[in-house]
């Protein structure tokens, strides 16, 4: 099995682990609201409750977080490095944390009256013994996040993923068997117990990766480096805790429920983001920090890029259907007793707007990881202050005319806000992680999040159901259907990868075949209005390593007064004889019709596309060729650009035949075809005698485009090469097709109009691809108004 499949297979197994760990929380909740309700009992264990978690969810968490990257850079030194950075973080940790609890447990009354300055006599001295009870959960919770760090660095995933299930478990039968007996000190012993039982549940894995001895190495530099790192982490961490706090300060002014509508709010989405991508971090975070220890940025670069579409792809469906069906989802979960429906509204109203926030949260935690893995604690801290000072301000700023959703509003702007500057310096920061790729492939996402939108707006509107639940559960059913069936078939995000799998020749080695000078190939390059290009257009191809036999140029009625005739005549003098054919049409047709006259007169096998304006690298032919007699039934092959700067290259990167090695092809699928041209016609050669179809004289924009589909949509078989092997020079854009954006538009639209008469896709489908287009119509216009504008206040 592959890493990646192994990557995958890991995050499929934490999040069903994960979502176990959230349904026995539930039943957890649900047991403690059944045994003490909503009483002065229960007040007093939550207020006991608050300092400690607030330490192990900063200082703990922070700890961890940052004991991963240092950790797996000391084992790729030495296991003994390793063993005895661990003992000492371990020893350190030990010695901190129980002095903090004990210093906590003495001022415990202290502690408690600044928490809950309300609380008195009874009240008073009961969360006092609470919170001693459960502050030596503080030491216990710290030393289980470093060890969940020592699995995950050695990529045992799965007993970190469960360690809540007996935390919880144990909870519930403390409550069960001794409440009666004990009252609310059952519950917490139970919490104190559970926090035990979180560490001792990963001891067996533990066993043989952590050899661990008492030892307090100070003067150790990664040591110290260890606790400098961790302090900006720390401060990160307490400013989301301190977002939340403002947000109650300020709702503690709004109508009555607000303060509880933002808790019930935010603990769904707590464990919406949890299950979204609490696994994929957990995973990728010990992968990002192997790939910085062995300083191999690209596939780091590649492995972020994964990880955000792939938290994009599952948590941007989940905070769509979230905001559409608020209201259904706070009843489903909340409503009932003393919750009622002015409850629910009110919770509803604000969990839509902190929903929208959903998706920068998930992609920051993700991005931080990728920073720490970097030794970098200082940049997601100063980016957690702006956002904090942000969100500070937008909060003051929203909550007067919006409410409690104003609130929510403030706090999703500020995390997206946050996540855009994370990219940004992410971006300058590593020069393999390309911006473009991810806006394509979240527009899709989008693009197919807004049909399954549509579609349980349909159903929710056309199929009556008199039974709420079944309604909401089938709402959301029809919603994961839709969204699944079409991100698998347009193989969007991570269903493209493993679809890939399937289009994936592999390695292909061609090193052994004989280099051969004269190589069966038609080229054909129509001509309009291209006498200051087309010499290096043939240049080209005259110096490449497998010489074609043949260039037919179309001069196709060019109205410059004859200079490009001029200019074709004289290359055919210039070149050996009867290298070069002229064809000279009598009135221009468009480049589709150039081209089909041009096909109509080649005499070889292969036939190869060429634009006047457009040329070759020198080995365009050779390793094309070469891949095509490789794979006989292969028709169709195409490959990437690059775009030169200029009118002429400066330089070529030679292609060596170690390299040829182990050079991958991929096959493409017809789908994927359906969504975007593949095939720029520069790129392209076929099997021209093994092909029926032509170019469509009558169309002048995308007909090339109406061509590949044609031919693989008949059952042909095409691949892409991954090389840039031909160049588009800036000096010498087109002023023509390229710059009519709108009329390229209406030829895609036109193409699969024609693909749909000729029965390949069905209406449904012509749909959806009409929607794409223009989606990246909009897309194109926009680029090309940003460029525009850049250039002119240069």
């Amino acid at each position: 099995m592959s890493r990646k499949d192994q990557m995958v297979k890991s995050v499929f197994m934490v999040t069903i682990l994960s979502i176990l760990g959230k349904i026995t929380g539930f039943f957890r909740e649900t047991v403690i609201a059944a045994y003490y309700g909503a009483g002065g009992a229960s007040d007093t264990y939550f207020v006991a409750y608050t300092l400690p978690s607030v330490l192990f969810s900063i200082v703990g968490a922070s700890m961890g977080i940052i004991f991963v990257p240092m950790y797996v850079e000391r084992l790729k030194e030495h296991q003994k490095a390793a063993q005895k950075f661990s003992s000492s973080i371990i020893s350190i940790t030990i010695i901190i944390t129980s002095i903090l609890s004990i210093v906590g447990m003495i001022f415990s009354k202290y502690v408690v009256m600044f928490i809950a300055p309300g609380f008195k006599d009874q009240a008073l001295n009961t969360t006092i013994h609470l919170t001693k009870i459960m502050f030596p959960m503080f030491i216990f919770i710290s030393l289980s996040y470093i060890i969940t760090g020592v699995l995950q660095s050695h990529e045992s995933f799965l007993v970190p993923a469960i360690i809540s299930v007996p935390s919880n478990i144990v909870i519930i039968l403390s409550v069960i068997l001794f409440s009666r007996e004990y009252g609310i000190y059952a519950l917490g012993w139970g919490t104190m117990l559970g926090a035990v039982s979180q560490i001792l549940i990963q001891l067996p894995a533990v066993k043989g990766k952590l050899d661990y001895r008492f030892c307090v190495e100070l003067d150790d530099p990664s040591i110290r480096s260890y606790w400098y790192l961790l302090v900006p982490v720390i401060l990160g961490t307490a400013v989301d805790k301190v977002n939340i706090m403002v947000d109650k300060m300020l709702a503690s002014s709004l109508m009555v429920g607000s303060i509880s509508a933002i808790n019930y709010s935010t603990r769904l989405l707590d464990f919406a983001g949890s299950v979204c991508t609490g696994a994929i971090i957990a995973v990728v975070y010990p992968n990002f920090a192997n790939m910085s220890a062995n300083e191999d940025y690209k596939k780091l670069t590649h492995t972020t890029y994964s990880a955000v579409i792939g938290i994009s792809q599952i948590i941007i469906p989940v905070t769509a259907a979230a905001i559409m069906l608020n209201k259904d989802i706070v009843r489903f979960v909340f409503e009932r007793g003393a919750f009622e429906e002015q409850h629910t509204n009110l919770t509803a109203y604000a969990f839509s707007y902190y929903a929208l926030g959903l998706w920068a949260m998930g992609i920051r935690e993700v991005l931080n990881r990728v920073f720490y893995s970097l030794d970098d604690t200082s940049t997601p801290m100063k980016i957690s202050i702006f956002a904090m000072v942000l969100n500070i301000g937008l909060n003051i700023l929203l909550v007067k005319n919006m409410g409690i959703g104003g609130l929510g509003l403030a706090t999703a702007i500020s995390s997206t806000a946050a996540v855009l500057f994370l990219l940004h310096l992410l971006r300058k920061r590593m020069e393999h992680f390309k911006l473009r790729a991810f806006l394509k492939e979240g527009l899709k996402i989008v693009l197919v999040v807004f049909i399954m939108l549509y579609g349980m707006l349909v159903f929710r509107s056309y199929v009556p159901m008199d039974n709420f639940n079944i309604k909401f559960l089938s709402s959301a059913a029809i919603g994961f259907v839709i969204y699944m069936s079409l991100s698998w078939y347009f193989g969007i995000g991570i269903f493209g990868s493993i679809k890939g799998r399937d289009n994936q020749q592999g390695n292909v080695c061609i090193e052994g075949m004989e280099f051969n000078n004269d190589a069966p190939v038609s080229v054909i390059i129509p001509c309009y209005m291209c006498s200051d290009t087309i010499a290096r257009a043939v240049h080209s191809v005259w110096y490449q390593t497998w010489r074609p036999r043949e260039v037919i140029l179309i001069e196709d009625c060019s109205p410059d007064d004859g200079a490009t005739r001029d200019m074709l005549h004289y290359l055919m003098y210039v070149y050996p004889n009867n290298w070069i054919k002229i064809v000279t049409l009598n009135k221009n047709g468009g480049p589709g019709n150039g081209r089909n006259m041009g096909w109509d007169f080649a005499t070889q096998e292969y036939i190869a596309f060429l634009d006047a304006d457009d040329a070759w690298h020198p080995q365009k032919i050779e390793v094309q060729l070469k891949l095509m007699l490789k794979n006989p039934h292969i028709i169709l092959s195409g490959h990437s650009y690059e775009l030169v700067k200029g009118g002429f290259n400066d330089f070529y990167t030679i292609y060596t035949l170690e390299y040829f090695k182990s050079l991958k092809v991929d096959f493409i699928k017809n789908k994927k075809m359906l969504l975007s041209n593949q095939l720029p016609t520069s790129s392209v050669m076929l099997k021209g005698r093994d092909i029926d179809e032509r170019f469509d004289n009558k169309k002048f924009y995308s007909e090339d485009y109406l061509l590949w589909l044609n031919i693989m949509l008949s059952g042909h078989k095409g691949m892409r090469i991954d090389m840039p092997l031909y160049y588009v020079y800036e000096g010498h854009r087109r002023d023509g097709l390229s710059s009519s954006l709108w009329k390229m538009q209406k030829g895609e639209i036109e193409t699969y109009k024609i693909v749909w008469r000729k029965g390949f896709i069905n209406g449904f489908v012509l749909v959806i691809l009409e929607m794409v287009s223009y989606i990246k119509y909009i897309r194109r216009l926009t680029i090309e108004g940003m460029t525009y504008i850049i250039k002119r206040f240069k």
